[in-house]
């Protein structure tokens, strides 16, 4: 069963575990450094957090935004422009709205394809002769953005680029220490 199916028959469900958004947003720039660094990409990472721990699912949006930048990299030609950003705007004291960004250079999206993108194994007309893919990604993170109780969207401009985004509400942790390499080591 795929990813898919596994989220809308419900057999899939979100973690809410305390991550610190900072590590997140880490680990994706190191994951990226080889395919940004290949293509000679400009990258720009902005956090406007004013907290640094929530409570969800890290791994789930730590898979949306690797397929959003996976996908910004793969569709932006050499040279061209990659940004990450995660915008923080609170609900309350216990509560923020987190707005996360992926954008870029590259070829863009045609209007009529906007929705197509979204579909299992469907791409934008004529972006299976530029790279390589199943269609699967988009329709996946959308899923699981959904799942986390947001949406995915796009906005796109033919040859100008494109940035995909959702916002979703996360609990503040305000008791949190990120575990240590060391914890659990014995000497």
């Amino acid at each position: 069963m795929c990813i898919r199916d596994r989220i809308e028959s419900k057999k899939m469900t979100v973690e809410n575990l305390p991550f610190d958004m900072y590590e997140l947003i880490e680990q994706i720039k190191i994951m990226f450094v080889p395919q940004i660094s290949e293509k000679n990409l400009n990258f720009d990472v902005t956090c406007e957090l004013e907290d640094t721990c929530y409570l969800g699912d890290k791994m789930r949006i730590n898979q949306v935004l690797a397929n959003l930048m996976s996908n910004a990299c793969k569709f932006t030609d050499r040279g061209g422009s990659v940004w990450l950003s995660v915008t923080e705007s609170r609900i309350n004291e216990n509560k923020s709205k987190l707005k996360f960004s992926v954008k870029d250079t590259g070829v863009g999206i045609n209007e009529k394809d906007i929705d197509r993108v979204f579909n299992s194994f469907e791409q934008a007309e004529g972006s299976n002769l530029r790279a390589p893919g199943t269609g699967l990604g988009l329709s996946i993170s959308s899923s699981l953005v959904s799942l986390m109780g947001g949406d995915l969207k796009v906005k796109s401009e033919p040859g100008k680029g494109s940035e995909f985004y959702f916002i979703i509400e996360l609990p503040i942790c305000l008791l949190y220490t990120s575990p240590s390499p060391r914890d659990g080591a014995t000497s």
